[in-house]
C-alpha cells in the first residue's frame, strides 16, 4: 500500500498527523476505526511484540531465580543458558517493537506495553509462583482501560515520514530536544551515581534508569524506521548520501547500545525484586518517558485538541496506576 493510498505516510517536515479540533468528538465511538491499514500493522506488531517480550522477561526471572538458589557458586547471569534463551526471546520482540515504531506513533505504540505487564503479571503468578492478589486483578483491569483510552484518543493520527535532512532539521536539532536530551543525561547521571547504594532496597531505581536510557532507543527507532520505509518503499534512499548517510547508521548503533545498556539495569531490579513488581514499575516509568520524549522532540500531541489530550491522559494515568498497588 502506498502512502498515497493509505494517508499514513508523509515526508513534509512538520506532523500533519494531529487532530482537527474544529470537527473532533471525544464522545464519537468511531475514534478507533480512524486508524488507517498501516497504523493497524504498527499496532499488531506491538501487541504480539509486548507479549513475547514479557515470556523473555520471566524466563530471565527464571534464571536469576535458580542463579540465586546457588548462593556463593553463582554464576554471572550472562553465563546462564536460560538466561540466553530468555534474551533471544527479547531480541526478537524488540526487533518487533523497532519496526512498529515506523508504522504508528510512538505515544500509541509504547503505551501497548501494558499487554506485556498483563502477559507478565500472569507468567509470574502461575510460572514463577509469585503471589496474584485482587490489587494485581484490578490493575490488569485499568491497564485494558488506560490502553483502550490511549488507542481512542489518538484514533485520527497519521505517522510522520521525515528524510535525514528533515529528521535533523525539524526535530533533533531544535532547543527544545536539544534541552529534552541533557536533562535525560543529567538525570542518567544522578541514578547513575545512586543505584548502587539504593537499587536493592528501592525497585524505582534500577527500573526508572533503565527507562531513562531506554528512551532514547523510542526515539531513535521512529527516525530510523522512517529512514528505513523511504528507501525501501519509496526509493528514497537515505543512506547513499554523505554525511547525512552516516545519520542513519549512528542512529542504528545508538538503538543497539542503549538497548542492552538499559537491560543490563532492567536484570538488576529483576534479581532484586519480584516481576510483579519490577515490570509494572519499568512500564511506568518507560512509558511516561517515551511519551514526554515524543511530544517534545517529534511534537505528537502539536496541534491535537483538548479533549484528546485530556482522554490521552486519562489513559495514561490508569494504566500506570498499577505502579501503586
Amino acid at each position: 500500500m502506498s502512502g498515497t493510498e493509505s494517508g499514513a505516510m508523509t515526508t513534509t517536515p512538520l506532523p500533519g498527523n494531529q487532530h482537527n479540533s474544529s470537527h473532533y468528538d471525544p464522545f464519537d465511538l468511531s475514534g478507533l476505526l480512524m486508524y488507517d491499514d498501516i497504523a493497524w500493522v504498527g499496532i499488531g506488531i506491538a501487541i504480539g511484540s509486548n507479549a513475547l517480550i514479557s515470556v523473555s522477561f520471566n524466563v530471565q526471572k527464571y534464571a536469576h531465580n535458580q542463579n540465586e538458589l546457588l548462593g556463593d557458586q553463582r554464576l554471572p547471569y550472562y553465563q546462564l543458558p536460560i538466561w540466553m534463551v530468555g534474551t533471544l526471546l527479547n531480541a526478537i520482540g524488540e526487533i518487533g517493537n523497532l519496526v512498529s515504531y515506523g508504522y504508528a506513533e510512538a505515544t500509541v505504540i509504547t503505551p501497548i506495553g501494558a499487554v506485556g505487564v498483563v502477559c507478565s503479571a500472569l507468567l509470574a503468578t502461575f510460572v514463577l509462583g509469585e503471589k496474584f492478589t485482587m490489587v494485581h486483578a484490578l490493575g490488569m483491569t485499568l491497564i485494558v482501560a488506560g490502553v483502550s483510552l490511549i488507542l481512542y484518543a489518538k484514533g485520527n493520527e497519521t505517522v510522520i515520514q521525515p528524510t535525514v535532512e528533515e529528521a535533523l532539521r525539524d526535530y533533533f536539532l531544535t532547543p527544545q530536544s536539544i534541552v529534552y536530551m541533557i536533562i535525560i543525561l543529567i538525570g542518567t547521571a544522578i541514578l547513575l551515581s545512586i543505584a548502587t547504594k539504593y537499587g536493592q532496597k528501592y525497585a524505582i531505581v534500577y527500573t526508572f534508569l533503565c527507562s531513562l536510557i531506554a528512551s532514547w532507543t523510542v526515539i531513535g527507532c521512529k527516525a530510523f524506521m522512517s529512514f528505513i520505509r523511504l528507501t525501501v518503499e519509496d526509493g528514497n534512499n537515505q543512506f547513499n548520501s554523505f554525511p547525512s548517510g552516516l545519520f542513519p547508521i549512528f542512529t542504528l548503533l545508538l538503538i543497539v547500545f542503549c538497548a542492552v545498556w538499559s537491560l543490563h539495569f532492567l536484570q538488576q531490579a529483576m534479581r532484586y525484586h519480584d516481576n510483579n513488581k519490577v515490570i509494572p514499575t519499568y512500564y511506568a516509568t518507560f512509558t511516561l518517558m517515551c511519551i514526554i520524549g515524543a511530544a517534545v522532540v517529534y511534537r505528537e500531541f502539536e496541534g491535537a485538541s483538548s479533549s484528546a489530550i485530556g482522554l490521552f491522559t486519562l489513559g495514561v494515568f490508569l494504566a500506570g496506576l498499577v505502579v501503586y498497588r
